[in-house]
């Protein structure tokens, strides 16, 4: 219900953003979002949002996702960026939005990374070939779990760690 296209648009801090996240413990957020700041903003939001509508349809309740804009506090940005594994080993799935950009830039290869090495399993990553119709079989909202929009997308929640 917080993901909004406009904050998708560009990667400037938001302090605002934060204060719309919650704490939750190891386990409870559904998936951690992997994009590209370069990658086109329009094709990133409607991949989620028919990631969180297919969630949603699965397992009844909106999807708690981990978010770099809104979860990470720039006001200690040194600190969540160490934790950054931590966060992607939390979450039970990992949702690439993979555009033309993801594979050049450095940090979505070092959360597919961090992923794994933290106890990830390859099917439980969610690869999203941004203006792609339909999702790769590689896994699903639908597949069971690991230890996770709109103008408003039915997604939800991003989460903080506390």
């Amino acid at each position: 219900e917080f993901v909004r296209i406009e904050h998708l648009r560009d990667n400037k801090p938001d302090r605002e953003l934060f204060s719309l996240t919650q704490p939750a413990a190891i386990g409870e957020v559904d998936a951690f979002v992997s994009h590209s700041w370069q990658d086109d903003p329009d094709l990133k939001f409607e991949a989620l949002s028919c990631w969180a509508a297919a969630f949603r349809r699965t397992h009844g309740r909106p999807a708690l996702l981990w978010i770099d804009k809104y979860c990470i506090d720039q006001a200690d940005l040194d600190i969540n960026l160490t934790c950054l594994p931590y966060f992607l080993g939390a979450c039970h799935r990992l949702i690439a939005l993979a555009g033309p950009t993801y594979l050049s830039r450095l940090w979505c290869v070092i959360e597919l990374f961090a992923f794994m090495e933290m106890g990830g399993d390859v099917r439980h990553i969610d690869l999203r070939i941004l203006g792609q119709q339909e999702p790769l079989p590689v896994g699903s909202p639908a597949r069971g779990a690991r230890r996770s929009s709109s103008a408003s997308a039915s997604a939800s929640a991003s989460v903080r760690s506390d």
